[in-house]
C-alpha cells in the first residue's frame, strides 16, 4: 500500500471523528432545548480499492449520516395521549373556573343566601305587622336576586371568554399548520441537496406535538421527508401546501369553525374529535343551547347545563313564591301582586333577569297574610299565614313534577356538577400520567445526557489524536524517502 493511500485513510479518520466531535458539541449546546433530539454521526467503511485482480484494501471511514435518535412509535403514542389529555385538561380548567364562580364552600354561597331568605319569611310570619321584619325580608330577597343574577351573568361572561379562547386557539392552529408546511419545504430542499435537516425536524415535531394536543389529527410521513397532516379525512398539510381554519359568527354571538377556503363547517364529532379545542367547544356550548339539553347530570356541555339548572331553580322559586304572594294581602289591603318579576319581559330566562317587584319598594306592600279586615274594630292587620306558607316552600316538592324540594334540587345540581368535575380531573390526571411515562421513555432515548456526551467526546478525541499521529508517522516516512533515501555514502 502506498504511503499516500495511508495519508488518505488517516485524513478520512480525522474528518469522521471531527464530524462526531462537532455533533457532540451540537448536542451539548442544545441540552436544555426541550424540542431537541440527540444526534449521532454514523461511521461506515469507505468503499474498497482494488489493487489487483483479486485483492482489495480499505480506504478509511466515511460519515454516512447525522442520525437523530428518535423512536417514532413513542411519538405516535404520546400524541395520541396528548389529544385525550388536552380534551380533559380543557374541561378540568373550565370546571375549576365555574367552581370559583359558584363558591359553594364559601359563606356567601347561594345555599347560605337561600337559608337566610327562607328564615326571613319565618320571622315575618311571627310578626306580620313588623316593618323591621319586613325590611329584613326585603334585604334577604335583594341578596337572593343579586346572587343569582351575578352568578348567571358570571357564567355568561365565562362563556364569552371561552368563545374568545376558541378563536385564539384556531389562530394558533393556523400558525402551527403553516409552520409545518414551511418546514416541510425546508426539509425537502435541504435533504434533496444532501444536507441534514435534523433541526428543522425537531421544530416540526414540536409543532406536531402541540397540534395533537389541540385537535385529534392524523399524520404520515412521505418518502420525500414531508409530513402530511389530516383532519377529519381532509388534508390540512400536504408537502408544502396547507389549508387553514376560520372561526366566525354564524348568525349568533358565538363562533363556529370552518375551512377558510371552502367555508365548510367543521363537525365536532366527525372532524375535531378531541383535544383542547373540542374541550373548549363542549364547555362553551352553542348559543341558547339550554333548551336542547335533556340530560342535566352529564355536563357534557358545561356552561349551558349549569345555566339551564340555575334558570330552572330560580324560575321554580319565583313561580312558587309569586303564586302564594298573589293570594295574600298587604298592610294596605292590596291583593294579587307578584313578589318577583322579570327585568326584561322579552327574555325567557329568570336567572340573570329577576328582580323584586317595584311595588315591594314599600314594606307595607309585602303580602304576608291570608286575610285583611279594614272595617272592623280592632282592625286585623294580618295573620302571617302566607308568609308561613312561603317559608315552607323549601320543604315542598316544586321541581321534577313535585318530587324535589328547592334545597334538594340545588344540592343535586351541585353534586352532579362535582361528580362531572371529579371525572374530568381523574381522566386528565390519568392521561397526564401516561404521557409523562411515555415522555420519560422518549427523553431517556432522545434526550441529551451530558455524562454520555462527555464519554463519547473523550472516545472521539482519542480517535482523532490517534489519526493525527498516524498522519505524522506517515509524513515522517515520506520525508525519509524523499530527503534521505539514496544519499548514504555521498
Amino acid at each position: 500500500m502506498s504511503s499516500f493511500r495511508g495519508l488518505s485513510i488517516g485524513i478520512s479518520g480525522l474528518y469522521a471523528n471531527k464530524r462526531s466531535l462537532d455533533t457532540i458539541s451540537h448536542n451539548i449546546a442544545n441540552a436544555d432545548n426541550p424540542l431537541y433530539v440527540r444526534q449521532q454521526a454514523i461511521h461506515a467503511e469507505s468503499r474498497y480499492s482494488r489493487i489487483s485482480s483479486n485483492q482489495f484494501v480499505g480506504t478509511g471511514a466515511d460519515v454516512q449520516q447525522i442520525r437523530q435518535i428518535r423512536d417514532e412509535f413513542l411519538d405516535t403514542k404520546i400524541r395520541k395521549e396528548a389529544s385525550e389529555f388536552g380534551y380533559w385538561s380543557s374541561r378540568t380548567n373550565v370546571f375549576g373556573q365555574v367552581e370559583s364562580i359558584v363558591r359553594e364552600l364559601s359563606e356567601d354561597a347561594l345555599q347560605g343566601v337561600m337559608d337566610k331568605f327562607w328564615g326571613s319569611w319565618e320571622e315575618v310570619a311571627k310578626v306580620p305587622s313588623s316593618l323591621t321584619a319586613r325590611g329584613l325580608l326585603r334585604e334577604r330577597a335583594i341578596e337572593f336576586v343579586g346572587s343569582v343574577n351575578h352568578l348567571y351573568n358570571q357564567l355568561e361572561s365565562l362563556q364569552h371568554n371561552l368563545d374568545k379562547n376558541v378563536q385564539d386557539m384556531v389562530k394558533e392552529v393556523n400558525g402551527l399548520v403553516k409552520g409545518v408546511a414551511e418546514l416541510n419545504t425546508k426539509i425537502m430542499t435541504a435533504e434533496g441537496l444532501g444536507s441534514p435537516a435534523n433541526d428543522y425536524r425537531d421544530t416540526r415535531n414540536g409543532y406536531l406535538d402541540r397540534l395533537s394536543q389541540i385537535m385529534k389529527v392524523e399524520y404520515y410521513t412521505s418518502s420525500n421527508g414531508s409530513v402530511n397532516v389530516v383532519l377529519g379525512g381532509n388534508h390540512m398539510v400536504s408537502d408544502g401546501s396547507f389549508r387553514q381554519l376560520e372561526a366566525k359568527n354564524n348568525g349568533n354571538p358565538f363562533v363556529d369553525i370552518f375551512w377558510a377556503d371552502s367555508k365548510e363547517k367543521l363537525s365536532e364529532e366527525r372532524d375535531i374529535k378531541g383535544g383542547e379545542l373540542l374541550g373548549l367547544l363542549y364547555a362553551r356550548g352553542s348559543f341558547e343551547q339550554e333548551d336542547n339539553i335533556t340530560d342535566v347530570t352529564e355536563y357534557k356541555y358545561i356552561i349551558p347545563t349549569i345555566k339551564k339548572q340555575l334558570n330552572e331553580y330560580v324560575k321554580g322559586i319565583a313561580d312558587a313564591v309569586n303564586e302564594l304572594h298573589r293570594q295574600g294581602y298587604t298592610l294596605t289591603g292590596n291583593h294579587d301582586t307578584d313578589f318577583f318579576v322579570k327585568q326584561d319581559l322579552s327574555k325567557s330566562t329568570w336567572a340573570g333577569n329577576i328582580k323584586i317587584s317595584d311595588a315591594i319598594d314599600s314594606l307595607s306592600e309585602i303580602a304576608v297574610s291570608k286575610s285583611f279586615i279594614s272595617d272592623i274594630e280592632p282592625r286585623e292587620i294580618g295573620d302571617g299565614k302566607i308568609a308561613e306558607a312561603i317559608a315552607k316552600i323549601r320543604y315542598n316538592g316544586i321541581f321534577n313534577e313535585g318530587k324535589t324540594t328547592p334545597d334538594n334540587f340545588y344540592r343535586d345540581m351541585i353534586t352532579d356538577f362535582g361528580i362531572s368535575a371529579n371525572e374530568a380531573k381523574t381522566m386528565k390526571d390519568s392521561h397526564e400520567m401516561v404521557m409523562n411515562q411515555i415522555d420519560d421513555r422518549r427523553s431517556s432515548l432522545s434526550g441529551v445526557s451530558l455524562d454520555e456526551e462527555m464519554t463519547e467526546m473523550i472516545k472521539f478525541q482519542h480517535a482523532y489524536n490517534a489519526n493525527a499521529r498516524l498522519i505524522n508517522a506517515i509524513d515522517e516516512m515520506v520525508e525519509q524517502i524523499v530527503n534521505r533515501m539514496g544519499i548514504v555514502g555521498r
